[in-house]
């Protein structure tokens, strides 16, 4: 669930024209977890014109099953297949 973003404009050297990232962090605690990122913002030189943060929650969190997620990965590249589109392409 979204929790909040917020956004730290520190210079004004030009338009923001894209974000780049600086870190992510998960807290679990039992089912539920807080999910932070962290991102730079960039004016249209590259330079960096400020700082983001977006903070998610989780909850009904589960133990990771290897079997559970071979499935659903097995089931989502055949669904990419069947709808002739690869993910591993550029």
């Amino acid at each position: 669930i979204y929790d909040r973003m917020g956004f730290d404009l520190t210079a004004a050297t030009g338009h923001a024209r894209s974000l780049g990232f600086d870190e992510a962090r998960l807290d679990v605690d039992g089912r539920r977890a807080v999910a932070t990122i962290r991102f730079r913002v960039l004016d249209d030189a590259g330079a960096v014109s400020g700082t983001g943060e977006k903070i998610l929650l989780l909850r009904g969190l589960q133990p990771y099953d290897e079997a559970r997620v071979d499935a659903f990965i097995a089931r989502f590249v055949e669904r990419m297949e069947r709808a002739g589109t690869r993910g591993d392409q550029e």
